[in-house]
């Protein structure tokens, strides 16, 4: 949906949870340069025509939580454009930024999470995940 712009992802990591790891729902993970991305959701498998809310957990290298990033999240499919979505995160605490998001339809999704710290030069990390029917 052209100009459609919803809050997607929900970066949170629920530490009390899983201690240093990411909630059973982990969607994907990856890494830059810099930074090791887990992503996650609620529901644990992103549905359309529902409510979603995705969490990425941003990190160091080193395991040391990132919390004084702008993240954003770039969302398309992965084989047919709806055309710009990007997501502002929230940041949640101890490295989780989050934000909600509606899918246009159900199929292999991507987002790029671009993160970006005082000072330093924006990195992005690409991942993908499915969206089922509800």
């Amino acid at each position: 949906m052209k100009g459609f712009h919803v809050p997607f992802l929900y970066l949170v990591l629920t530490l009390g949870v899983c201690g240093q790891g990411v909630a059973a729902d982990l969607l994907a993970e990856g890494s830059s340069a810099s930074y090791l991305i887990k992503l996650s959701g609620d529901p644990s498998q992103p549905t359309w025509g529902g409510k979603n809310v995705m969490r990425a957990l941003v990190t160091k290298l080193t395991g040391e939580k990132v919390e004084d990033a702008l993240v954003s999240f770039d969302l398309d499919m992965i084989r047919m454009s709806h055309g710009k979505n990007v997501v502002e995160a929230a940041y949640q605490g101890k490295g989780l930024y989050s934000g909600q998001v509606h899918f246009a339809m159900p199929g292999v999704w991507r987002v790029i999470i671009r993160v970006v710290r005082p000072g330093q030069e924006a990195e992005t990390v690409r991942l993908e995940f499915s969206v089922k029917l509800m």
